[in-house]
């Protein structure tokens, strides 16, 4: 292939790229949305009586438990089982696995103490690491989220609220938790059918990324095979060829997400393409072992 065909290759598969980004970001942020008019919950969370740890161990990655601290529920302990929450702040940032921190909104009051902001529960305080909300006026601002697994009972059953794509196997819940996306915006209808056409998209272009492939790669071996090279040698040439160029392409497409994105990019949606450049170098190898005149 010459470089002027796997330059249209890169384009193409820089494009996919970029449509999954679009995509992995409107995503994210449709689900930050969701979350803040909902009081951090998402549509799976239950009331129920149980065991924090237990739950967690039951549940899958991105399981999260809340105990309530305060009437109304304006304080909450939290647990999470994965590497980092997903709550929407708009400064400062998520908490992590190992740590006892806080999140609040702009109203609640704190205290300072050398330059760094706590929240005090129970005589104990809490550093600050992030403010609740896409914004100080958020109606988060009256909320405060401590990760501390002390404040949750390690041996006893508690009432606590499980919010995990599993939650719906969680045996006898009291009640489903208010779903309060009203308050801010409607029932989401957009999100579904975007999501839809950007896949098909992905898939277009990705059958095109194929094709050409297989154009370009039958187009080089015809070439070569009446330069006298044998039918080994050019496959041999064409996989290393094509492979580098999309390995290369998806590992600069992953460092620029590290880099200058903050959500998670789906780039699982990139395999159509690898999948669909083997087909055709499969197919180019068998026609070479036909004997491409």
């Amino acid at each position: 292939m010459t470089k002027k065909n796997l330059l249209k290759i890169i384009s193409l598969i820089l494009l996919v790229y970029m449509l999954i980004a679009v995509l992995s970001l409107y995503k994210n942020k449709q689900n930050k949305i969701y979350l803040e008019a909902n009081n951090l919950y998402t549509k799976n969370a239950l009331k129920t009586s149980g065991n924090y740890s237990k739950m967690l161990d039951e549940n899958s990655i991105n399981s999260k438990v809340f105990k309530e601290l305060s009437e109304g529920g304006h304080i909450r302990a939290l647990e999470f089982k994965g590497n980092r929450s997903d709550f929407p702040v708009y400064v400062g940032r998520n908490f992590k696995k190992d740590e006892r921190k806080a999140l609040v909104g702009s109203s609640v009051p704190l205290e300072e103490h050398h330059g760094v902001k706590y929240f005090s529960y129970n005589e104990k305080l809490y550093e600050v690491i992030g403010y609740l909300g896409s914004s100080k006026d958020s109606i988060l601002s009256d909320e405060v989220i401590i990760k501390d697994e002390s404040l949750f009972s390690k041996n006893k059953n508690e009432n606590i609220i499980i919010d995990s794509p599993d939650s719906v196997n969680v045996s006898a819940p009291n009640y489903k938790v208010s779903n309060n996306l009203g308050r801010r915006s409607n029932i989401d209808y957009i999100t579904p059918l975007i999501t839809y056409m950007v896949v098909l998209s992905i898939g277009f272009i990705s059958l095109i990324i194929g094709v050409l492939s297989w154009l370009y790669s039958k187009t080089y071996a015809e070439v070569m095979f009446l330069k006298g090279k044998s039918p080994k040698k050019i496959r041999i040439v064409l996989l290393f060829k094509v492979l580098l160029v999309f390995l290369v392409t998806n590992v600069f497409c992953i460092v620029l997400s590290k880099l200058f994105v903050k959500s998670s990019i789906e780039l699982y949606l990139l395999l159509p393409s690898m999948l669909i450049i083997i087909i055709g170098l499969v197919t180019s190898s068998h026609l070479l072992k036909r004997g491409i005149k």
